[in-house]
């Protein structure tokens, strides 16, 4: 496989890498909108649900039960910024710390 991101951003051409980034991202709207994946609608009448805002439902039951593999979500998302801000404006040892208390 080649890479052409590197010789693209030695050349200064950040903008086309942002427009392919751009359009590798925005990819899934369509299969979304058109309703190719198949769900099912949830009402806040239905028990456990809360409207938080205008087209924004919370199920708090859903949640409960599903409460650890959302915080081992939350910490693997979370997990980059962190390092990169730790290292960025502590030292490289507490980094090493931080990373030691992520992995667990």
């Amino acid at each position: 496989t080649q890479s052409f991101v590197g010789p693209m951003s030695d050349a200064g051409y950040f903008h086309i890498l942002f427009w392919i980034a751009l359009m590798l991202s925005v990819t899934p709207f369509y299969p979304t909108l058109v309703g190719w994946i198949p769900e099912k609608k949830r009402t806040k009448d239905e028990p456990g649900m809360t409207k938080l805002c205008s087209g924004c439902l919370f199920d708090k039951g859903s949640f409960q039960e599903k409460k650890v593999p959302f915080l081992v979500i939350t910490a693997c998302g979370l997990a980059a910024p962190i390092m990169a801000a730790v290292t960025t404006y502590a030292s490289l040892g507490i980094g090493l710390a931080v990373s030691a208390v992520l992995l667990v």
